[in-house]
C-alpha cells in the first residue's frame, strides 16, 4: 500500500457567533503554538511602515523573531485566513 496522504480538516459554523476548528495533520512538528495578537500590535512590514490599526486575532502559527506567523487565524468579528499547504 502507498503512502496516507496529508489531511486536513476545518468546520466552520456561523449562528449568532463564529465558531472555526481546524487540525493539521502534519507528521511533522514545525514548532507550531496558539499565538493571540492583540488589537493595535505594532505589524512592522519591511517597507519599514507600521501598521496599528487591526482587530485582536488569534490562531495557530509560528513565532518567529516576537512575529506571529499564522497558518491559520480569527480576528474578533470572524475574519478567518487558512493557508493551505500540499506535500
Amino acid at each position: 500500500m502507498g503512502e496516507w496522504p496529508v489531511l486536513c480538516t476545518a468546520i466552520s459554523v456561523t449562528l449568532d457567533n463564529n465558531y472555526f476548528g481546524r487540525n493539521l495533520d502534519f507528521e511533522k512538528d514545525f514548532g507550531e503554538k496558539i499565538l493571540i495578537t492583540p488589537r493595535q500590535y505594532a505589524f512592522e512590514f519591511t517597507d519599514n511602515t507600521v501598521s496599528h490599526n487591526h482587530y485582536a486575532i488569534i490562531g495557530m502559527g509560528l513565532p518567529m523573531d516576537g512575529y506571529p506567523l499564522y497558518f491559520d487565524a480569527t480576528n474578533e468579528i470572524g475574519d478567518r485566513i487558512e493557508l493551505t499547504v500540499c506535500m
